[in-house]
């Protein structure tokens, strides 16, 4: 009974392993293939505005949700029995998530001329930085979410949002 519980998570793991890997080529092969089309439609200088811009918001969306994703997998496995604590963790991060990155984008648009004299030098603030800023809440929730379905071990869900 022991050998079976285990071939059935290694199943699992070996199951979900695969959607990630797939899900995350996926996703980096279609932004490899849209670089001609990227590079027809965009000069060079567009080009570096919007890999300026994705850089920024990686980052802040990792500092605006105070890195809770690497806390999600770790606390789910002691949850995971009781599915009322689960909604109340997932709950409570999603809302910590939110408030805490509407709060980091008010202090970026406070923090404005700093931004646009050692971040985002010579990249006019309407609409692209604006834009950045005004994103970072939901991609701070996306980010969240994913990690969520990851540490759920639901790889064939994050698959589906990843393509998406």
């Amino acid at each position: 009974m022991n050998s079976d519980k285990s071939s059935t998570g290694t199943k699992k793991v070996l199951l979900n392993s695969s959607f990630y890997i797939f899900s995350a080529l996926l996703v980096d092969a279609i932004g490899f293939f849209l670089l001609p089309v990227y590079l027809i439609f965009l000069n060079a200088e567009e080009y570096g505005t919007v890999s300026i811009a994705n850089g920024f918001t990686d980052v802040a969306v990792i500092i605006a949700a105070l890195s809770l994703h690497m806390a999600i997998a770790r606390f789910y496995a002691d949850y995971q029995e009781d599915k009322e604590k689960v909604a109340t963790y997932f709950g409570s991060i999603l809302l910590f998530t939110l408030v805490t990155s509407l709060l980091f984008s008010c202090l970026c648009f406070v923090a404005r001329p700093l931004l646009e004299r050692f971040v985002f030098s010579g990249i006019p603030f309407y609409p692209v930085i604006f834009l950045v800023i005004v994103s970072l809440p939901f991609r701070a929730l996306r980010n969240i979410h994913r990690f969520i379905l990851r540490g759920m071990q639901s790889g064939g869900e994050l698959a589906l949002v990843n393509l998406i």
